[in-house]
């Protein structure tokens, strides 16, 4: 016979699904309080319809909330919403939040260092704030803890400060496949431990940071050991110079690297040779791959060889209109090719009957 039925038979499971249950509901309210947080933080008429006497996740889903299994997953307030003010540490509640979007509002203020906290946001995928007014610098919390974080766009905002150093160590950001920061105020020099070590950025295959106001040279021993899976790289526009490294074209260095704009700075010296080795830049081999190194970049002596291995780069993503060109071998600033002439008119063409 098997064991008389006790009462904890009965009660231990019904105190587990009430506990569950418990759990759930505090989930859920926590969501429902962080998003009535950026309610308060934030002016304009886009939120209204959040309220206190309902669930984001409820019979009636809030407004630009995503859920899954009743928690919030996703938030997508872009493009004129028009709403205005800072962002709020509170945020931090939706801990199952996988993509933020709220570019094209007229946010202010910094950047919660909180976000980068190890409980803060686990699993958040995107992260989109760009076209907004928000200052200060980039957190160096935020490569502690968002380790699912993918892509990262801030660019078209007023950030100032350098690089944090922080992004660059092994352990820092190992999800990140594109990070976006162009037309901010950010200075100072390219992070050292940034693209330098093994597992740098590891996942990195694109990274936009031109239109700032980086200043220095180009770090040596970038794209060896780290930022290896890079792409697409941008420093348009910025206040770097010095001489081209060498080391950058030389073997095992950017092997999947396709797209390299320069143009805006302030290079100094020859083009690198090495650059131009069969071994360099494996990925530069088909149309619109290559080096963009003007406008700008006066100072570079000896122009670009015309060599095979770096084809016309269109534009990509910029302003969509002129062709970008490599320098040509004869001139630092390459002036754009004559037209063909115009062949010499035949005989007019006979019409079929």
């Amino acid at each position: 016979m098997g064991r008389p039925l006790q009462v904890s038979d009965v009660l231990l499971p019904l105190l587990l699904a009430v506990t569950a249950s418990s759990g759930s509901a505090s989930a859920q309210n926590s969501d429902a309080r962080a998003l009535l947080w950026l309610k308060r933080a934030l002016s304009g008429q886009a939120l209204k319809s959040w309220s206190a006497a309902s669930q984001p996740c409820g019979a009636n889903p809030w407004d630009y909330v995503t859920c899954s299994n009743g928690r919030v997953v996703s938030l997508v307030l872009k493009q004129n919403r028009a709403l205005r003010g800072q962002l709020p540490a509170a945020l931090t509640g939706l801990s199952k939040l996988q993509t933020l979007d709220l570019r094209g509002n007229g946010l202010t203020g910094p950047l919660p260092s909180s976000w980068g906290a190890a409980t803060a946001f686990p699993d958040l995928l995107s992260l989109d704030l760009s076209d907004n007014q928000l200052s200060g610098a980039l957190p160096g919390t935020w490569s502690v803890g968002l380790t699912s974080l993918q892509t990262l766009s801030v660019e078209n905002n007023r950030l100032t400060g350098t690089l944090p150093q922080s992004w660059g160590q092994p352990s820092a950001l190992p999800a990140l496949t594109s990070l976006t920061a162009s037309n901010n105020d950010l200075s100072g020099a390219l992070p050292a431990a940034w693209c330098n070590q093994a597992g740098s950025l590891g996942a990195l295959r694109a990274l936009q940071l031109g239109g700032n106001r980086l200043s220095g040279t180009l770090p040596d021993y970038w794209g060896f050991a780290g930022c290896t899976q890079m792409r697409s790289f941008s420093l348009r526009e910025n206040r770097l110079g010095g001489p081209l490294p060498d080391n950058w074209g030389a073997k095992g260095y950017w092997p999947a690297l396709e797209a390299l704009r320069l143009e805006g700075n302030r290079f100094t010296g020859p083009f690198p040779a090495p650059w131009t080795a069969p071994t360099a830049f494996p990925a530069m081999r088909s149309e619109g791959t290559g080096i963009v190194l003007q406008p700008g970049n006066q100072r570079l002596s000896g122009g670009v060889p015309k060599v095979t291995k770096f084809p016309v780069l269109k534009a990509v993503g910029e302003d969509g209109s002129q062709p970008l060109r490599t320098l040509s071998d004869s001139s630092p600033e390459a002036t754009p090719p004559a037209p063909e002439p115009a062949p010499a008119p035949g005989p007019a063409p006979q019409e079929i009957p």
